[in-house]
């Protein structure tokens, strides 16, 4: 048995009386109040329970929807990059494998089709910047000239020449004229002694 208030006098009586033994007072009526009070509290709860799921389940699935869109941004954002890297990497590989390559068939070639010039310098009667030029030919002819850097006009002569190896021999009507030669690890330079033999030019290939 439980101990209620009376709501007239304010002293406890048992919750199974059905007036109160001090004033009178009915029961019942309190109990079916109390009844339907706690009634009304449990509806209102599921109410509000019933309001707030749908806006937490709103929420949580627009929290979801943003981190997929983030995720998904981010993602193809590594896949450019990956990409984009591997073709720089590739794009260098094939850049130093054709150097190699064309470096590889000059120095291993019978015939050049190049042109090779020494640096600028003062030319000693008219004072203008001239330089020599080597002007090879795969038909085995070779013009030696001296170029006006200003005007890229040359005058000069034209040789024949042999390869064998990193050694290129150019001829004056059978007589050597220039004993040159490759470097073995580079294409870039050739390395000429005049027939002479006090004479010495640096050549720089130009194409």
């Amino acid at each position: 048995m439980a101990l209620i208030k009376c709501s007239e006098c304010g002293k406890q009586i048992s919750n199974k009386a059905k007036q109160c033994i001090h004033c009178g007072a009915p029961i019942e009526m309190e109990k079916e109040i109390n009844k339907e009070e706690k009634n009304n509290e449990i509806v209102s709860a599921d109410k509000n329970v019933m309001n707030t799921t749908p806006k937490q389940n709103t929420n949580n699935n627009s929290n979801n929807a943003v981190g997929c869109i983030v995720g998904l941004i981010f993602l193809v954002v590594i896949v450019i990059l990956v990409l984009y890297g591997v073709g720089v990497f590739d794009s260098d590989k094939s850049e130093k494998n054709e150097k190699q390559e064309k470096t590889e068939n000059i120095l291993s070639a019978s015939k050049l089709s190049n042109t090779f010039s020494t640096e600028s310098k003062k030319e000693s009667i008219y004072g203008g910047m001239v330089h020599d030029e080597l002007q090879f030919e795969d038909d085995g002819k070779v013009f030696w000239g001296m170029c006006y850097s200003k005007t890229g006009k040359c005058t000069g002569f034209t040789y024949t020449y042999t390869k064998t190896g990193l050694d290129v021999i150019i001829y004056d009507e059978g007589k050597v004229q220039y004993s040159c030669y490759f470097n073995s690890n580079s294409d870039r330079m050739l390395y000429c002694k005049h027939h002479n033999g006090y004479s010495y030019e640096n050549y720089s290939r130009v194409n």
